[in-house]
């Protein structure tokens, strides 16, 4: 049995901000209210202050929900270009769909402690294995 290896902690990533687009006002950053300085505030300041920050902090998230997104979205055309010439592959040399099956089996098998469910991985190999279709040739109407 294969002992499973210590996970190291990778230092955290610096997330790069776009740049603003020109003519664009940044909000200041509103200043940090002193215990002393609460104290003295009115109810109408209390929650102009709860209200300006939470807008600081819905805006930086969204900011993190859009570099996410544009992420994935790289990702997943890296995963279809990947499949693209995969096929490609697959249909020039040929593969051995069982070998495919039972590496996939053992692969989810090892990862999930024998209770993971293959069988997506499994259909999505059928998928990029299966020969592409042929594409006809367009006829013009005249």
């Amino acid at each position: 049995m294969a002992k499973a290896k210590k996970a190291k902690k990778a230092a955290p990533k610096k997330v790069v901000k776009k740049a603003a687009a020109k003519g664009a006002k940044k909000a200041a950053a509103p200043k940090a209210i002193t215990p002393d300085k609460l104290a003295k505030l009115s109810f109408e300041e209390l929650v102009s202050a709860n209200i300006t920050a939470m807008t600081q902090t819905i805006g930086n998230l969204s900011d993190t929900v859009d570099i996410i997104s544009q992420k994935m979205e790289s990702l997943a055309f890296h995963v279809i270009a990947i499949e693209g010439v995969l096929a490609e592959v697959v249909a020039a040399s040929g593969v051995d769909i069982a070998a495919i099956n039972s590496n996939i089996n053992c692969r989810v098998a090892g990862g999930t402690d024998g209770k993971g469910n293959a069988n997506r991985a499994i259909d999505i190999a059928a998928t990029i294995v299966a020969p592409l279709p042929k594409k006809k040739a367009a006829v013009r109407k005249r």
